[in-house]
């Protein structure tokens, strides 16, 4: 199993790696499609590239960019990362949602979020 270059989850942020020609994000226990696969690898080598507003909220879970694994922000309709630029394509929602299964994944920067600390 080898790191892979610089691709993230867009799931939770973690670098993927390749197992048997496979990408896999080993925190959440998912592989990628070969379709996911392509769609990441074009949003890293190309770029930030702009692309058409989704037609629907993209609500619900969080998505991080497969480039930097920053936690992309919705704004105008897009998901964009607010470190590089780049904007995650519309149909990346239902390829997750539909075809990929994550395990929860606890991030440090989660820490404490659910701890109900009020401390002034």
């Amino acid at each position: 199993m080898t790191a892979h270059g610089g691709i993230y989850c867009p799931k939770c942020g973690s670098p993927l790696t390749e197992r048997d020609g496979e990408l896999l994000c080993e925190a959440g226990g998912m592989y990628l499609s070969l379709r996911l696969r392509s769609i990441l690898t074009g949003m890293v080598g190309n770029g930030p590239v702009d692309v058409p507003p989704a037609s629907f909220g993209w609500g619900g879970s969080p998505y991080f960019c497969p480039a930097d694994g920053t936690r992309m922000a919705e704004s105008e309709g897009r998901m964009r990362c607010p470190a590089c630029g780049r904007c995650m394509p519309s149909t990346i929602p239902y390829q997750l949602t539909e075809f990929h299964p994550h395990a929860a994944v606890r991030r440090p920067e989660d820490a404490g979020a659910d701890h109900g600390d009020s401390s002034a």
